[in-house]
């Protein structure tokens, strides 16, 4: 038995939750139906998913990975200077 992807259209993902709740309800279908051998590894991305999308919308985590972004952020901001100044190459 494959696992299949669930499709989506491009509206889906701008409405909040939705294409996550449509994958965890995929997820969930295919559960039910897949083999034992399979059923651990189905569960592994259902619990997955469901962190990240606990993680995307929530407005704390996501202001708490950007700050740590940040510096690389400079970094590259700096290093895109050197290149365009041609000190890089």
């Amino acid at each position: 038995m494959y696992l299949i992807k669930p499709k989506f259209n491009d509206n889906t993902f701008f409405t909040k939750d939705t294409k996550f709740s449509a994958t965890i309800s995929e997820y969930r279908k295919q559960i039910q139906i897949c083999s034992p051998d399979v059923r651990t590894s189905v569960e592994g991305k259902l619990a997955k998913l469901k962190q990240r999308r606990t993680n995307i919308l929530d407005d704390k985590i996501v202001a708490r990975i950007l700050d740590e972004l940040d510096g690389i952020f400079d970094r590259i901001e700096s290093i895109l200077k050197l290149n365009a100044k041609g000190y890089l190459k």
